[in-house]
This record gives C-alpha cells, sequence and structure tokens, in this order.
C-alpha cells in the first residue's frame, strides 16, 4: 500500500513555499500550536508503540519461537499466542514512515487523518486467535 497522496486539505496549498515547512517530528514543542503538538504527540506515541513491538518480537516471540520456555508454552499456544505480531508491526512500521514522511514537510494545512483511513483496510484484514488463550477476567 503506497502512503496517501494529499498531505494538504486542498491542492492549493501544495504551492506553500518550503518556509512556510516545518520537520513537525524533531521541533521544539514550546514553538508549536496546540494542533500541531497532537500530531506530534501522534507521532511519538506511534514511534515508542513500534520500539515496544521491536522489543517484544527480539525478546520474546523470538526465544519462545527457538525453544526456550518449551516447558511452559506448546507449540500451537506459541503459535497463537504471537500469530499475527509480525504483521502487526509491519503495518505500524510502515505508519510510523507515513506519519514522518507527512511531518517532515508539515505545514498549516497539512492532514494526517488521511494516513489513518488509508491503513484501516489493512488492519481490518486481520486479526488473531490470541485473545482466546487469555482468562476472560483480563479481557472484559
Amino acid at each position: 500500500m503506497d502512503p496517501p497522496a494529499s498531505s494538504t486539505s486542498s491542492s492549493a496549498s501544495e504551492a506553500t513555499s518550503s518556509a512556510a515547512t516545518a520537520n513537525l517530528v524533531n521541533a521544539s514543542p514550546q514553538s508549536l500550536s496546540a494542533r500541531d503538538k497532537v500530531v506530534q504527540e501522534i507521532y511519538s506515541t506511534e514511534a515508542a508503540y513500534v520500539h515496544q513491538l521491536d522489543l517484544l518480537v527480539e525478546e520474546c516471540m523470538v526465544p519462545v519461537s527457538k525453544g526456550k520456555f518449551k516447558a511452559v508454552f506448546t507449540p500451537d499456544e506459541v503459535r497463537a499466542i504471537f500469530s499475527n505480531i509480525e504483521m502487526v508491526r509491519s503495518i505500524n512500521i510502515r505508519l510510523l514512515k507515513y506519519l514522518a514522511d507527512r511531518l517532515e514537510t508539515w505545514c498549516a494545512d497539512s492532514l494526517v487523518g488521511d494516513i489513518f483511513l488509508s491503513m484501516v483496510s489493512v488492519a481490518n484484514a486481520n486479526h488473531s486467535p490470541s485473545m482466546l488463550l487469555l482468562p476472560r477476567s483480563l479481557i472484559y
């Protein structure tokens, strides 16, 4: 899936000069509008989430998949627990890249909602039976 092409609310906004654009990824929060702070927070939260997914894969899934904790989990349980984590991580890495690309050329008319809308079909197409392994008390 390609990133959404539209980054502004109108095609006239696409002609915005580079002086009016900013790299919102590394911008100082004190210099930002409330809207820009929200978008920057969305980006930083997604970056933190991707980092946690990386840790989950590297520190949990890989060792367990290679046989560590054989006495704790059956192979079927390992597959169920980690059934779609790599797909989830892949989607979120892509989302983070799309957000970073958009925030590098951020201007007053830039949007991010279209990025999320473009990702919905990918996320909805996949779900996992791993929730069935959790006790009901943890789910509700």
